[in-house]
């Protein structure tokens, strides 16, 4: 609590002294766009991710481990404050969102559940983690389905199929993880 009350006191690029940007964006309702351009051309990016318990004050680690009891390595937490948005960083931003994921899927155990587990492992193109991840949760079926190789069109194909199939059953986060 006290880094974030620094967080907010401190200045993000200067020319901001009050550190009413860092404030805005931890609202309850999240970023709007005016606060997520100001975080878009901050210099102190690592400081705001600091301030949101995603990361150390340096940058040098971002929240790791499916802590289910953490709320800085949940996909909810990363839309509150919109980082996916405005963290720079690819490398930062890559482990921010497979901490969110395995966070998603140490908190239910169904990775092809309403959770964002399966979108976001294929988002980072993880499919051969995402197959670990099924087989953990013991269904072979789509565990060797995600090992395939999805450079070969007929098993692209196959995914369209089934994420068409998917959404006809209104299964839209795990459809989108068959599209990507």
């Amino acid at each position: 609590a006290r880094a974030l009350r620094d967080a907010r006191s401190r200045s993000l690029d200067g020319d901001n002294s009050d550190g009413s940007t860092a404030n805005r964006l931890l609202d309850q309702h999240g970023p709007r766009g005016e606060e997520l351009a100001w975080a878009t051309q901050s210099d102190a990016q690592d400081a705001l991710l600091a301030s949101f318990g995603l990361s150390s004050a340096d940058g040098s680690r971002v929240a790791d481990g499916p802590d289910p009891d953490s709320r800085a390595t949940s996909w909810r937490a990363l839309r509150m404050t919109g980082a996916p948005l405005w963290v720079r960083d690819d490398e930062t931003l890559r482990k921010l969102i497979d901490a969110a994921a395995r966070h998603a899927f140490a908190k239910t155990r169904d990775p092809g559940g309403e959770n964002p587990c399966a979108l976001l492992f294929a988002a980072l193109g993880r499919a051969n983690t995402l197959a670990g991840v099924f087989r953990a949760a013991r269904d072979t079926r789509l565990a060797d389905f995600f090992s395939r190789d999805f450079s070969l069109r007929k098993n692209r194909e196959a995914a369209l199929k089934n994420a068409y199939a998917l959404l006809s059953k209104h299964r839209y986060l795990f459809a989108s993880a068959f599209f990507v």
